[in-house]
């Protein structure tokens, strides 16, 4: 939280007064090191200066689960004051997010087998000196990368 913070604030002229206390304050060891409805507050009102704020936070579903039970009020506060947010998530959160936000527009996105062969076998030329032939051709027909991949195993050539 404190990053989106520090992303904002660097946008001004100068260190907003607000902030200025808030660091005065923890610097007097007043508040505790990581407050994050300090943090929140300031972000908030730090964003005012702004005719649009977006948060985009990318792999919600990657947070242990009391990290994401954390985030859901905080996304709430944010959007509460204006800031708009962009989140991804795999589908087993999504109708949570949805539940908790339902003025909220949702859109599912998939790879098409293309774009996931694509990656396959970029990611497998460049891990070449780590898996054998073999096992890239292993790896390739599990997934269904296409016959005319270059990953035949050597003892198909006999």
């Amino acid at each position: 939280m404190s990053c989106l913070l520090k992303q904002l604030v660097c946008q001004h002229p100068e260190t907003p007064p607000n902030v200025q206390l808030a660091y005065a304050r923890w610097a007097a060891q007043e508040t505790p090191t990581k407050d994050n409805f300090i943090f929140t507050k300031l972000l908030t009102e730090c964003a005012r200066a702004f005719p649009k704020v977006f948060v985009v936070l990318d792999g919600l579903d990657e947070f242990q689960e009391e990290q994401r039970v954390d985030f859901i009020p905080w996304f709430q506060l944010l959007f509460d004051a204006g800031l708009k947010l962009f989140i991804t998530t795999r589908p087993h959160l999504f109708g949570a997010l949805i539940s908790r936000f339902p003025e909220a527009k949702g859109m599912e996105i998939s790879a098409h087998s293309e774009d996931v062969e694509t990656w396959l076998k970029t990611t497998m030329e460049t891990r070449a000196d780590y898996l054998d032939v073999t096992l890239r051709a292993r790896i390739a027909e599990s997934v269904g990368v296409s016959s005319e991949s270059s990953y035949a195993p050597i003892d198909d050539f006999y």
